[in-house]
């Protein structure tokens, strides 16, 4: 499992496949839960460009395999991360509406927070706004990074007020502020448009 997630950090796909199919055969041994997520994330995390689709592939056989090796929160994660980097944001959002409920899983933190990058990277401020809410309703506590994630969607679809208001819940949630978030919330503040409250107010 070590060298796997050696492997997975690197972005050695390939070589991380080679030691699960090769190396555990040679030594007799039956490769894990841990083993196989490492796999996945290697292939989400593949230079130069991630390749998810292989690790949907890992994911079935996990699936196949059942028992202490059937896929869990974790796998769908490093899975959902490689659509994120391949700004794959359907394929993204359905991980997290789909396949997860589909293995009786529940999305985390971790789930919200790539698909938020997901959304911020392919400038989808609505759907930002659809996964903060469903977190939070869904009692997902959500932590800066996500909010920034969000944040930034908002920020390029020149969404000031509820770049603001997001911006407000990180304060009365206690949690850490940090310049990047700060600024993006006030780009977006520097950028947007009147919209039509805006508009009547001034009528």
């Amino acid at each position: 499992a070590a060298a796997t997630a050696a492997c997975a950090r690197g972005g050695n796909a390939e070589g991380a496949e080679a030691i699960l199919r090769n190396e555990f055969a040679r030594c007799g041994l039956e490769p894990d839960r841990i083993t196989y997520n490492s796999v996945v994330s290697a292939w989400s995390r593949a230079k130069p460009e991630a390749q998810p689709e292989k690790g949907r592939e890992i994911i079935a056989e996990m699936q196949r395999i059942g028992g202490d090796v059937a896929p869990d929160t974790v796998s769908y994660n490093a899975l959902l991360h490689g659509f994120s980097r391949a700004h794959d944001k359907e394929a993204a959002l359905n991980v997290l509406r789909t396949e997860l409920p589909a293995a009786n899983l529940r999305p985390d933190v971790v789930t919200y927070t790539t698909a938020l990058d997901a959304c911020n990277a392919t400038q989808d401020w609505r759907s930002a706004l659809e996964l903060v809410r469903e977190a939070e309703e869904s009692r997902v506590e959500l932590g800066t990074l996500a909010y920034s994630k969000a944040i930034g969607a908002l920020s390029q679809g020149r969404k000031w007020r509820e770049a603001c208001e997001l911006l407000s819940r990180i304060s009365k949630r206690d949690l850490p502020h940090n310049p990047r978030t700060v600024n993006l919330a006030l780009a977006a503040c520097a950028d947007g448009a009147p919209d039509e409250d805006d508009a009547a107010e001034a009528a």
